[in-house]
């Protein structure tokens, strides 16, 4: 009962501890906190010590976790930007060897419809000419290369 007694005591000497705080909004249209009235006849609202200090943390951890979410933000567009430029690059690099190779096949086709004489190159390195029918399986194959290729 004694120490009932006791902290009924401290509680209710400690509740006049508390400041009042004033907050007003001074000449430049800022809101301002103080534990004093402030000064020159401007009027100030009595707030009370819990509601600044519960609004306070909850601005503080929301702008914590802002930060925290701004950085994770900026650095998943850094690897979506890094892994879009790799795509592009790949991209780029393939157009360019279809590119290439739709060149290389219509200019094979060109030289097989032009009616000159073809050589080619045996096994053993030796020239011979390519008959008819050799000129229709190649021709026939550089057209099959130019649909893959020219697409």
């Amino acid at each position: 009962m004694i120490r009932f007694a006791l902290l009924a005591l401290a509680l209710a000497l400690a509740l006049p501890a508390q400041a009042q705080l004033y907050k007003w909004v001074d000449s430049n249209g800022r809101v301002q906190y103080s534990d004093r009235p402030p000064g020159g006849g401007t009027k100030a609202e009595q707030v009370s010590n819990a509601h600044v200090s519960s609004i306070g943390s909850q601005s503080a951890a929301a702008g914590a976790r802002s930060a925290t979410d701004l950085e994770a933000d900026f650095r998943k567009r850094q690897v979506d930007k890094a892994e879009a430029d790799k795509k592009q690059q790949q991209a780029s690099a393939e157009q360019k060897q279809k590119s290439e190779s739709c060149e290389a096949a219509r200019r094979n086709l060109a030289a097989l419809q032009s009616g000159q004489r073809m050589m080619r190159y045996n096994d053993k390195g030796e020239p011979s000419f390519m008959d008819d029918a050799g000129r229709a399986r190649e021709t026939e194959q550089a057209q099959q290369q130019v649909q893959t290729w020219c697409k």
